[in-house]
């Protein structure tokens, strides 16, 4: 991990095309600004976590109603994966 100290108006750069800019701090909150490809995912670590716990469910939910048909789906999208890397 690397910790970095930034005043307002300082950017950080990741990589070529992503730019994170500290636009305010107040007390113990700081207002980021990210500038980042459209194709790059950009979540608060909650609402990721949230994401991710509803597919989990949603993946039990599926398997559970239909085993058959869940495994049909889930290799359909194995090969569309794998045709698009």
């Amino acid at each position: 991990m690397l910790v970095l100290t930034r005043k307002p108006k300082q950017v950080v750069r990741i990589g070529q095309d992503i730019y994170v800019e500290v636009l305010s701090v107040n007390g113990e909150n700081v207002k980021l600004g990210i500038v980042a490809p459209a194709e790059v995912a950009i979540l608060r670590e909650e609402v990721y976590q949230s994401v991710g716990a509803q597919n989990r469910e949603a993946v039990a939910r599926a398997a559970e109603t239909n085993p058959l048909t869940f495994l049909k789906t889930a290799q359909l999208s194995l090969k569309q994966e794998k045709t698009q890397d």
